[in-house]
């Protein structure tokens, strides 16, 4: 029905779609992560350890909530999300599958920000520049690629979910 060409356009612009809704949603992780630091390095500074704590609690505990609220948001309605971005019948399909499929990674998105700014705060800067890297460029590259060659477009959406996975995982480990 379509060639290859026509496939890869089809899911470069559905990945368009995915990343603006992604630029969208992320921002409550981004934010909370933000905050974090900000207070995070005040409370570093003063060396007030059970501050520290709490904000981090509070902060994974909050992030939690809203950004699956968010995700399960996301899922039900990714038929109008996407129509946001466009109306080509060739890509809608696939955006919806892609932005469903993402939605998954948005929770442990917002930990990953949450723990790389928290580490960032208190001068950990080993576990920041770990989660940056992990999270942004290997443990998403890699199961792109493997994923894509295994079983196509879906491996690409699901390398989201699984470099938050790795991310978390390593972290744990280190």
């Amino acid at each position: 029905m379509f060639s290859m060409k026509n496939k890869g356009l089809i899911f470069v612009s559905a990945l368009s779609v995915q990343s603006s809704i992604y630029m969208l949603l992320c921002t409550v992780g981004i934010g909370i992560g933000t905050t974090t630091m900000a207070l995070g390095g005040i409370f570093y500074g003063e060396n007030d350890k059970s501050s520290l704590e709490s904000l981090l609690s509070l902060s994974v505990k909050y992030a939690l909530l809203i950004i699956t609220i968010i995700a399960v948001i996301l899922i039900i309605f990714a038929p109008e999300f996407v129509r946001l971005f466009g109306k080509n019948p060739a890509v809608f399909s696939t955006a919806i599958r892609g932005v469903r499929i993402f939605a998954f990674s948005l929770p442990l998105s917002a930990l990953s920000y949450i723990f790389m700014n928290f580490y960032n705060a208190t001068q950990k800067l080993k576990y920041s520049n770990y989660i940056g890297f992990g999270h942004s460029f290997i443990f998403l590259v890699v199961p792109a690629i493997v994923g894509a060659y295994l079983i196509g477009g879906d491996g690409i959406w699901i390398s989201f979910v699984l470099s938050e996975i790795f991310t978390l995982i390593g972290l744990f480990l280190l």
